[in-house]
C-alpha cells in the first residue's frame, strides 16, 4: 500500500485522548494517575496497531521522553518552567514505566523488525552533561528512569 492518508492517523497519536488525571503531578504520582496513564498508553497502542495493520508497515516510535516536570505526562513536549517549578523525577519514571510495561511484549530490543506491527522506539534524550535528581530535563542519567530504560534495553533471553 501507498502512504496513508494523514486524516487516517489516529487522534490518540496526536495527543487528543483522555488526559484528565494527568494535568499536574507533584510528589508521588497517585494510583489514579498511574492507572490513567497506563490506560492512555493502551489506547495509543491499539490505535497504532490498527494503523500498522492498515498500512502493512511496522511502526517506529521516533521520539519518546518525559521531562522531570509536574505536567510531563500530559504535555511531555513542554519543557518550559520557572525556578519555582518543582523537579519531579518520579513523574518522569512513571512515564517510562507505563510505556515499558505496556509495550514490552510488542517491542523487543535486539529482535528482528517485523513486517508490520512495531519496529522499536527511540528514547529522548541521553544528556551526558546534565542529570541527577535536581535536573528538570529529559535526560534520565542519575534519575529513577535510568534504571527503567537500562532494564528495557537489557537483552532478553531468546524466545
Amino acid at each position: 500500500p501507498g502512504s496513508p492518508d494523514p486524516e487516517s492517523v489516529p487522534s490518540e497519536i496526536e495527543g487528543n485522548g483522555d488526559r484528565d488525571h494527568l494535568d499536574q503531578v507533584s510528589g508521588e504520582p497517585t494510583l489514579i494517575q498511574a492507572a490513567a496513564f497506563t490506560k492512555r498508553w493502551q489506547s495509543i497502542q491499539q490505535s497504532l496497531q490498527g494503523f500498522a495493520t492498515q498500512t502493512g508497515k511496522p511502526i517506529l516510535i521516533t521520539e519518546l521522553g518525559y521531562p522531570c516536570l509536574p505536567w510531563a505526562l500530559k504535555d511531555p513536549w513542554n519543557y518550559v518552567h520557572d525556578a519555582e517549578t518543582p523537579v519531579t523525577p518520579n513523574v518522569q519514571a512513571m512515564g517510562y514505566r507505563a510505556f515499558t510495561d505496556n509495550w514490552q511484549h510488542l517491542i523487543k530490543p535486539n529482535r528482528p523488525i517485523p513486517t508490520s506491527g512495531f519496529a522499536g522506539v527511540m528514547f529522548y534524550t541521553w544528556d551526558p552533561y546534565n542529570g541527577g535528581l535536581k535536573d528538570p530535563g529529559y535526560g534520565v542519567w542519575g534519575k529513577p528512569a535510568q534504571t527503567i530504560v537500562r532494564n528495557w534495553l537489557t537483552p532478553l533471553p531468546a524466545d
